[in-house]
């Protein structure tokens, strides 16, 4: 049940893209963070999500890192950062539409297919806060009323504006560390 707001900016990327590669919420390893677009390297359209992790020598990341993030069908590429941190690269161009609508701040619009995956990744624990966050936010009809007491804002208001998460800020979506030169 949703009694407030999410109040701080959250990232966009790793709510309602990240649980689109598949990869478990319970996994031991969970990226720093996540964007959708990397200084001098990627842009927005270009349909990929950039997943930071901090590196971990053990025998269980690398294992981690080969099987879930080297052979995720999305994975493409990836980069040493400073601070002992690796970004990995995933292309999303299979889910373009959904992509750009996340760009667009669009997030009811996803696919139905999107929208559970998302949900399902996040109802872990069983009807957390970030789940009844995230379904208001891809099914913001079923949360009109609420929404317009918590935002003391009339209901025709709030259906008029459509959306009920904030919308995407493409600063905080976008990796400003540049890679690593590795000399082998």
């Amino acid at each position: 049940m949703i009694t407030k707001l999410q109040k701080e900016y959250f990232q966009k990327s790793k709510a309602f893209l990240y649980p689109l590669l598949g990869i478990k919420r319970t996994v031991k390893f969970k990226p720093d963070n996540t964007y959708i677009s990397w200084e001098d390297k990627f842009k927005f359209y270009d349909n990929v999500l950039i997943c930071v992790y901090t590196l971990v020598n053990s025998q269980e990341y690398r294992n981690f890192e080969k099987s879930t993030l080297f052979y995720n069908i999305h994975f493409i590429d990836f980069f040493y950062l400073p601070n002992n941190k690796v970004a990995y690269i995933f292309s999303l161009e299979i889910l373009i539409d959904d992509y750009h609508l996340l760009l667009d701040s669009k997030y009811s619009r996803m696919s139905d297919t999107s929208k559970q995956k998302i949900l399902k990744y996040f109802n872990f624990p069983k009807e957390s806060q970030k789940f009844h966050w995230m379904n208001s936010y891809l099914y913001p009809e079923r949360y009109y009323d609420l929404y317009s007491v918590l935002l003391e804002m009339h209901v025709w208001e709030i259906k008029e504006i459509g959306e009920l998460c904030p919308l995407l800020n493409t600063t905080k979506e976008t990796l400003t560390v540049q890679p690593v030169n590795i000399l082998l």
